[in-house]
């Protein structure tokens, strides 16, 4: 006979439900936090690239990039 935990015969075990719940916890907050490295990455080479062609001075440049971070 099974454990009282466990569900009918070829269910997945309340252990085995916890370590899946938790593996999509960790992934989507995973997820979540590269995708907002990427955006930050991305908008300070995007300001990178202005300065070095010109299209903003020092003092802007220094002042957008303070907003950044």
């Amino acid at each position: 006979m099974g454990d009282l935990c466990d569900g009918p015969p070829g269910s997945t075990s309340m252990t085995g439900r916890r370590i899946i719940f938790a593996a999509l916890v960790l992934g989507v907050r995973w997820l979540l936090s590269q995708d907002k490295e990427q955006r930050g990455d991305s908008a300070l080479e995007i300001l990178r690239q202005r300065y070095a062609c010109g299209e903003i001075n020092k003092e802007e440049f220094e002042a957008k990039k303070g907003d950044l971070s």
